[in-house]
């Protein structure tokens, strides 16, 4: 069964840059890199890995074939009618997987698949095709070096170098391997949202949380400044979700004093940020406030009606509109509550 979802972008909040643009490049859902057609229905294949071969030193080969073979020439797009009207055309027209799954221009659609190997798979509609992504370990499923991810590996060559040699001095990231964190960081980004969208939240708290160790491990150990940099400006967004998936999370479990303090310390941390961090004058966290303190109202709303919080912020609404007979009911209700 297809499990297909749809939420307007506003749901999901303000889009980051994609990783490695310009600080300066507006924020927008970011360009599609890899499309996989499928030959197969419906799930769709991982593409085959070339060689990963290790570089001496700190330089590592980019585990994953940047070469684009040659362009074919026109002949090699014709085929005669008789094959081109044959089954085995039809299942690798990527028309055949998207039938009565439309895009629809300011929505995110995701639905869950069960591919070939009898797993689940996540896949989100775009403009010119579809993205799959396994639900858990590398977003493309691959294994870089044997290791879950990227961050994975120099996490472990980082515990290596410091058991060698008792602390981390000497330890970098040439920027070769920081670009590849950042290629590796967009995976994820591109399936927590659809993990948002599908409403799990663990999977959400887990990617956001491994994205922000990417940004400290960027910003701790990169070679250069540009890489120590490149990525900063995306924190309070990664933080952002990251803090609305716990938020809901409890909301789900009917926690709602819990949720309603993730909302605040979140909002605390983003100002946090924003106040130590020397960022370009066109870079501020000013979505990201106000989505934090839309959900933090939004937690409120849902409370019980009897609870301090929800009680506190119709006393502050009384006094906006000047309702002081209602705000004297309220402050005494609150005090009540607070005494027993």
């Amino acid at each position: 069964m297809l499990k297909i979802v749809s939420f307007a972008r506003s749901v999901i909040g303000r889009v980051p840059r994609p990783a490695g643009a310009s600080n300066r490049a507006p924020r927008r859902v970011p360009a599609i890199t890899r499309i996989c057609y499928a030959p197969l229905l419906p799930d769709l294949p991982r593409p085959v890995a070339a060689g990963w071969p290790r570089s001496p030193g700190n330089r590592l080969a980019n585990p994953i074939s940047r070469n684009v073979p040659a362009q074919p020439s026109p002949a090699q797009f014709t085929r005669p009618a008789a094959v081109a009207d044959t089954p085995y055309a039809m299942i690798r027209d990527l028309r055949t997987i998207l039938d009565g799954w439309d895009y629809e221009p300011g929505k995110i659609s995701v639905r869950k698949i069960i591919g070939r190997d009898g797993r689940e798979k996540i896949q989100t509609r775009v403009d010119l095709g579809v993205l799959q992504f396994e639900p858990a370990g590398r977003p493309d499923g691959r294994r870089p070096y044997g290791c879950e991810s990227m961050l994975s590996f120099f996490e472990a060559r980082l515990r290596e170098h410091i058991a060698r040699h008792g602390s981390d001095e000497g330890f970098f990231l040439l920027p070769e391997d920081c670009r590849d964190l950042r290629e590796e960081a967009h995976l994820y980004y591109q399936r927590y949202l659809s993990l948002f969208v599908l409403e799990e939240y663990d999977g959400v708290e887990r990617d956001t949380a491994r994205n922000l160790r990417v940004i400290d491990l960027c910003q701790r150990y990169a070679e250069t400044e540009y890489d120590r940099t490149a990525l900063e400006s995306q924190r309070a967004y990664v933080l952002m979700m990251n803090i609305r998936a716990r938020t809901y999370r409890a909301m789900a479990a009917r926690r709602f004093e819990e949720a309603l303090e993730i909302a605040e310390q979140g909002i605390r941390e983003v100002a946090l940020w924003e106040q130590n961090t020397d960022l370009p004058d066109d870079i501020s966290a000013d979505g990201e406030f106000e989505v934090l303190e839309a959900l933090r109202d939004e937690v409120i709303a849902a409370m019980p009606s009897d609870a301090p919080p929800r009680i506190h912020a119709r006393l502050q609404e009384a006094l906006a509109r000047e309702d002081y007979e209602t705000a004297a009911e309220l402050r005494d209700r609150l005090n009540e509550i607070r005494g027993q």
